[in-house]
């Protein structure tokens, strides 16, 4: 199975299920909730672990938090700050 592309909506991390049912269901919410989100463009970040962990149980490669995290960040028209690499400080936030 070829993998889709990286998810940079909400309708495109539903879509990865085979419905909205299916979604609503894994994460433990009622269906009409889960077509509020798809309607919004928006999981709430209270859902994040669930769909991070609904995803693994049906074998949906790459949808991790920080994707979702991402998601976020472009809806509110920023890019998601990246996190310095291993033994790199944060020279821009550091009290002089």
């Amino acid at each position: 199975m070829t993998e889709a592309a990286e998810p940079r909506t909400a309708a495109d991390v539903m879509a990865k299920w085979p419905t909205d049912a299916d979604f609503a269901r894994d994460i433990g919410v009622k269906p009409t909730h889960a077509q509020t989100m798809k309607v919004r463009d928006s999981i709430p970040p209270g859902y994040w672990p669930a769909v991070v962990v609904a995803a693994a149980k049906r074998n949906i490669q790459g949808l991790t938090l920080e994707v979702l995290a991402k998601i976020a960040a472009l809806k509110l028209g920023r890019e998601a700050p990246l996190a310095p690499e291993a033994g790199q400080t944060d020279t821009a936030n550091a009290d002089n």
